[in-house]
């Protein structure tokens, strides 16, 4: 039988071919240590407990999502192979909550930062594998953000559908769910302050008096602010990455 293995900020899990939850095992090491090894291919203890329980309920062919993992497994004897995205990631992403409840984005985001910090910090050799380091790094939080900003999208598109088409670019579109709220607050001396051009003001107004979006209350509002937030948050850790690696580079390739 075949399993598809992923994992998450709490541990690893496995799923059958039809997405159903056959094994689960929480990281019994920091998250963000446990994560890291994984992510760059390291058989942890955890996951030989794992493959073992698995294939003594006869499970014997694993479906991995990174290569690296895949291949270091496959050399211990085992039947595995990559594919990606699996089937098991799929539902640890489009689920979230099902898996870690209702603090999920908190426990992304934090295992996020400390994983991050890791990465940075394990590196105590020379300067150019730091710059490699922190530009994979970049590149996780790049796939966090997309992810967490279709969530915004949809969510807040619920409320003022029209804005989804006039703000394409990520950053105004979570500048404007931040700042603004609820629809009514998008007056023109608000949007001004946020720098908007005066096309999309006008565009903005417009929409605003003729939209097809539902009525949210203060509570409703205040949670999605609060979400783009966050977003916001990890757009800010973002540039400080990047204007790291921009020094960095400067040491290595002066």
């Amino acid at each position: 039988m075949k399993a598809y293995i992923s994992e998450n900020v709490q541990g690893i899990y496995a799923f059958d071919e039809d997405g159903n939850l056959i094994a689960k095992r929480e990281y019994r090491e920091k998250p963000e240590v446990a994560l890291d090894k994984l992510l760059s291919g390291e058989i942890t203890d955890d996951l030989m407990i794992f493959l073992k329980e698995l294939k003594e309920r006869g499970y014997k062919e694993y479906i991995f999502e990174h290569p690296d993992l895949s291949r270091a497994v496959k050399e211990l004897g085992f039947n595995a192979d990559a594919e990606f995205p699996n089937l098991a990631g799929e539902i640890l992403r489009e689920r979230p909550k099902e898996f870690l409840g209702e603090q999920w984005f908190d426990r992304y985001y934090s295992v996020g930062l400390d994983l991050t910090r890791l990465r940075i910090q394990e590196q105590s050799g020379a300067r150019d594998k730091m710059v490699i380091q922190a530009i994979e790094a970049l590149d996780d939080i790049d796939k966090v953000i997309n992810l967490l900003v279709s969530r915004l999208r949809e969510w807040y598109s619920l409320h003022f559908p029209e804005l989804d088409e006039i703000l394409p670019k990520h950053p105004q579109y979570v500048t404007f769910v931040k700042n603004i709220g609820h629809r009514d607050n998008a007056t023109k001396e608000n949007l001004e302050k946020l720098g908007f051009s005066e096309g999309k003001i006008e565009k903005i107004l417009r929409a605003k008096e003729k939209t097809m979006g539902a009525w949210m209350d203060e509570r409703d509002i205040r949670i999605i602010q609060n979400f783009a937030k966050e977003i916001d948050d990890l757009y800010r850790l973002r540039e400080e990455i990047e204007d790291y690696i921009d020094r960095a580079m400067d040491d290595v390739a002066p």
